[in-house]
C-alpha cells in the first residue's frame, strides 16, 4: 500500500483526471471550508472536518480559537476503521488537507508507522510538518482497532453530547450501552433532565443513576463504599453477557470523563489488562470508586462462573 500526501488543489486536479483503481482517500477540511468536490470519487472515501490544532491546550486563553474544531478520538477511530476496512483492497492511500503538510501528513505518518515502522520518513522530510496531536491520536486509534480486529471487544467512552450525535448519525450495530446519569437527588439538576434516550438504537442497555463522587465525599451523601453503586454486580453480569454474545460496549455519562471512563477502565483491565490506557489519557478523570466497584464485581462474577463449570 503506497501512501501519498497532498493538498486540496492537488487532489482536485487528480479527481479531474480520474483516480487510479484501488485508491482510498482521506479528505480533511477546516470547519469553515467546503468539502472537496470530486469529478469522480475514489473507490474508498472518508471525509473529516477538523481544524489544525496541535493540542487542546492551544485553545485556552484565546477566544478566537474556541470556535475551532479539535480533532477528536471518534474521528481518530473513524480513520483507523477506514484504513483497516480498505487496506486489503487498495494499492494507494491518499491523505489530503488544505495545504498538504500538517494534518494530512500526520495521518499518513501514523499509518506508515503502524503498518511499516516508517513514520520517521515523513518526520524527517522538510516538506511536511505533521500535527503531533493528530499523529498520536491516530496511532493510538490504529492500535485500538487492531485489537478489535483480532476479536477483542471494543470499549468506548462517550459523553451525553457525543453519544446523542452518534445516535443521530448512525448508531453502531451490536453495541451494548452502560449509561450513567445523575440521580434526581443531585444538586442543581434541571427539572426536565432525563437519561439519554436509546430507544430503537440498541437492545442491550443498562441505565444507572449514580452520583459522580469520590471516596472521601461518600459520607456527605449518606453512603459507604458498600452502599454506593449497588448495581455494580448487575453491571458485571450485563458486561459478561454482552461480551459472550459478541457485542461492543459504550460507557456513557454526562461529560464522558469520570463515571463512564472509570467503568471502561475496569472492563479493559479485567479482560485485557489495559485499563491503564484510560488512566493515561488526559481526556479522562476516571472515578476510582466506580472503577474499583466494577472491577471487583467483574472478578466476583468471573469466579462464580468458574465455580459453576
Amino acid at each position: 500500500m503506497k501512501i501519498k500526501i497532498c493538498s486540496r488543489a492537488v487532489l482536485e486536479k487528480m479527481s479531474g483526471s480520474g483516480f487510479d483503481p484501488h485508491t482510498a482517500v482521506i479528505s480533511i477540511t477546516d470547519v469553515d471550508e467546503k468539502e472537496v468536490g470530486f469529478y469522480r470519487e475514489p473507490e474508498f472515501l472518508l471525509r473529516l472536518c477538523f481544524d489544525d490544532i496541535n493540542s487542546p491546550f492551544d485553545m485556552y486563553g484565546d477566544s478566537r480559537k474556541l470556535a475551532l474544531n479539535l480533532f477528536s478520538r471518534e474521528q481518530a477511530d473513524q480513520i483507523a476503521e477506514f484504513v483497516f476496512h480498505c487496506k486489503d483492497h487498495i494499492d494507494t492511500l491518499i491523505c489530503q488537507c488544505r495545504w498538504g503538510y500538517s494534518r494530512s501528513s500526520a495521518v499518513a505518518t501514523a499509518v506508515k508507522e503502524y503498518f511499516f515502522h516508517e513514520g520517521m520518513e515523513i518526520f524527517s522530510d522538510e516538506e511536511y510538518y505533521p500535527n503531533l496531536y493528530v499523529f498520536r491520536e491516530c496511532l493510538k486509534a490504529l492500535k485500538r482497532t487492531a485489537c478489535y480486529e483480532s476479536g477483542r471487544m471494543k470499549v468506548s467512552v462517550y459523553s451525553r453530547r457525543t453519544v446523542e450525535k452518534l445516535i443521530q448519525e448512525g448508531f453502531p450495530e451490536k453495541t451494548a450501552v452502560i449509561s450513567f446519569f445523575d440521580p434526581k437527588t443531585s444538586r442543581h439538576i434541571p427539572e426536565d433532565y432525563r437519561p439519554v434516550d436509546y430507544q430503537g438504537k440498541t437492545d442491550r442497555l443498562i441505565s444507572v443513576p449514580l452520583h459522580d463522587i469520590d471516596l472521601s465525599v461518600l459520607p456527605d451523601f449518606g453512603l459507604t463504599y458498600d452502599t454506593y453503586f449497588p448495581e455494580a454486580d448487575h453491571v458485571a453480569k450485563f458486561i459478561y453477557s454482552a461480551k459472550e454474545d459478541g457485542y461492543d460496549i459504550i460507557c456513557q455519562c454526562e461529560y464522558g470523563e469520570s463515571r463512564s471512563s472509570g467503568c471502561a477502565a475496569a472492563i479493559l483491565e479485567h479482560f485485557y489488562g489495559t485499563g491503564i490506557s484510560i488512566f493515561a489519557d488526559y481526556r479522562y478523570y476516571p472515578n476510582q470508586v466506580v472503577y474499583h466497584k466494577v472491577l471487583d464485581a467483574l472478578e466476583a462474577y468471573s469466579g462464580k462462573s468458574q465455580e459453576k463449570r
